[in-house]
Formats: C-alpha cells, sequence, structure tokens
C-alpha cells in the first residue's frame, strides 16, 4: 500500500472533519458542547471549505438540498452528543480516583489541553 498521509486526505481528513464538526457545534446559538480550540486547528489548514464546515455555514448548500442539510447537521449533532457522553464519563472517571486517561485517535481533539 503506497499511501501519503496529509492533513486533508485519509484519517488526516477524518480528524479533521471531527474537529470541523466540534467548531461547528461551538458555533451555534445553544451547544451542546464547546470546543474554543476546534475552529483553530481547522483554520490551520487554510482551506475555505473546510472553515466554512467548521462555522457550522450551510448557506453553500441550496435550498432545495434538504438531504445534505439534514445529513450536514445530523454529522454535527452526532459528534457533540459522542463528545457529551465520553466527557462526562471521563470526568466521572476521574472523579472517582482515576489519575491517568489515555486518549486513542483523538486526532485534531485539544479539548484535553
Amino acid at each position: 500500500m503506497n499511501e501519503s498521509w496529509g492533513i486533508t486526505a485519509n484519517l488526516g481528513a477524518t480528524a479533521l472533519a471531527v474537529a470541523a464538526q466540534r467548531a461547528a457545534e461551538t458555533a451555534q446559538e445553544n451547544p451542546l458542547i464547546r470546543d474554543e480550540f476546534a475552529a483553530l486547528l481547522v483554520a490551520a489548514v487554510h482551506e475555505p471549505g473546510w472553515q466554512t464546515m467548521a462555522r457550522g455555514d450551510l448557506s453553500w448548500m441550496g435550498p432545495e438540498d434538504d438531504i445534505g442539510r439534514r445529513t450536514a447537521r445530523t454529522g454535527r449533532e452526532y459528534v457533540a452528543t459522542r463528545t457529551l457522553f465520553f466527557d462526562g464519563f471521563c470526568r466521572s472517571a476521574t472523579t472517582s480516583g482515576i489519575r491517568q486517561v489515555v486518549i486513542l485517535a483523538a486526532g485534531l481533539d485539544a479539548r484535553a489541553y
């Protein structure tokens, strides 16, 4: 297998997309979660499409693209919901005495910082 790694391709794109979804949720009026670093990480890529995604801006989709809009909202809400769940789980574990948490495959997640 001859794959190159880049932040906008393959696994890098997955990490970038999840960060963009966390940023998009943070940008909502009443966000379920807040990740103040996500938009900064996405902006560092210097590609407008990713930044649009991170703002939660769906205006680039035509009004007739209801499926696209629903898919984008569902993705954002899924990432926010799982983030809320895992944050609560880790908070509970550390409150009960666990002193170390290892975040595997965190990608561009700087919330632990």
